[in-house]
């Protein structure tokens, strides 16, 4: 189980942006990085096609998470996890999150504004995982940042 996560660089305001301009549509992104211990350090947000024809839902195709998994290890890093939003409504997991989202790796849940970051167990237990920013010193508690 993971007890932080770094954003370095840009990331976390790039999601957050991707978000807003995609809005009322959920976006979707491979998150890649490393990991260091329990720590997740992620370096690159890739937004993928929201391929569901819903805009409260997401889609990726396999192929393009392959190519872009491909295209992380390639530059030296590895997938970390998932980042989608929910534009118009909370920053966490919905019941269709709990029982679809992949387990054991970061999953990360935007609205713009806050920013939820966690991980599923093979239970579909959600577990909070507290964030931080290269560019700030402070380390959020709750799991989530504002």
């Amino acid at each position: 189980m993971f007890a932080c996560i770094v954003w370095t660089g840009e990331t976390r305001s790039q999601l957050a942006t991707a978000t807003r301009q995609q809005a009322p549509r959920e976006i979707t992104a491979v998150l890649g990085g490393r990991i260091v211990g329990k720590t997740v350090h992620v370096e690159r947000v890739v937004a993928l096609p929201n391929q569901s024809m819903h805009n409260d839902a997401f889609v990726i195709e396999a192929s393009q998470f392959a190519r872009c998994e491909h295209d992380l290890r390639d530059a030296g890093l590895e997938f970390v996890g998932f980042a989608h939003s929910h534009p118009e409504g909370h920053a966490a997991p919905s019941q269709r999150d709990r029982e679809q989202l992949w387990t054991d790796c970061v999953q990360v849940i935007t609205n713009g504004e806050q920013v939820h970051a966690f991980v599923l167990d093979r239970d579909r237990v959600v577990h909070a995982v507290r964030q931080a920013s290269q560019s700030m010193a402070s380390v959020t508690t709750s799991g989530a940042t504002q």
